[in-house]
């Protein structure tokens, strides 16, 4: 007579319970390196945004600019006879792509020879310099975003745009008594928002 043991293991159900309980647990475990590389990305522009906005000034102040508003209102600024790597970083003259650009607005402070200057830094692969705009309309603007920097128009003060969602309504951080009629921004590139980080001085000239 031929013995026969009866041999244990583990079903097909549990086998796939197993796999699922595996799968969650990678998703889980992807997620945290997403996680990791977007706060990566964001600590890495933190740092170099004060490094491209020192060079845009250092830039400013030995080149000179024109674009000046006679009126002592903020207008766009360019740099005298430079050329578009002038305004990239590294500014470096070569095909390479280039990771953050900056570009400058500003206004005469009083009857002095300084300038107020507010240097808006982007990341950005093309070599072309992108130039702030004036949103009169700023409560309803479409091309303002949630989280996006703006600088006042009178008073050259900093704020922080936040949008309602599902709508255009745009609300102003920190809130003051006054807001603000006009504020200059750096529109949406492929519906991101590009500006890194807002920086302001003044320079004397």
């Amino acid at each position: 007579m031929t013995d026969t043991h009866k041999q244990s293991g583990f079903s097909l159900i549990e086998v796939l319970l197993a796999i699922a309980t595996l799968a969650v647990g990678m998703l889980f475990v992807g997620g945290t390196f997403l996680l990791g590389i977007h706060f990566s990305r964001l600590s890495t522009e933190q740092s170099i945004a004060p490094v491209v906005a020192e060079e845009a000034f250092a830039k400013m102040a030995l080149y000179g600019v024109t674009g000046v508003s006679s009126d002592n209102t903020f207008s766009a600024l360019n740099l005298v006879d430079a050329n578009d790597w002038e305004y990239s970083y590294p500014s470096v003259m070569d095909e390479t792509p280039k990771q953050y650009h900056w570009t400058a607005i500003g206004r005469l402070a009083g009857a002095s020879n300084l300038m107020e200057v507010t240097v808006f830094v982007m990341r950005q692969a093309a070599l072309e310099k992108v130039i702030p705009e004036k949103s009169e309309d700023w409560a309803t603007d479409p091309n303002i975003m949630n989280g996006m920097n703006v600088v006042s128009d009178e008073s050259g003060a900093i704020f922080r745009a936040s949008v309602e969602p599902g709508t255009v309504n745009v609300t102003l951080w920190p809130t003051l008594a006054s807001e603000p009629n006009a504020v200059w921004f750096v529109a949406p590139s492929g519906g991101r928002n590009p500006c890194v980080g807002v920086f302001q001085r003044k320079i004397r000239f």
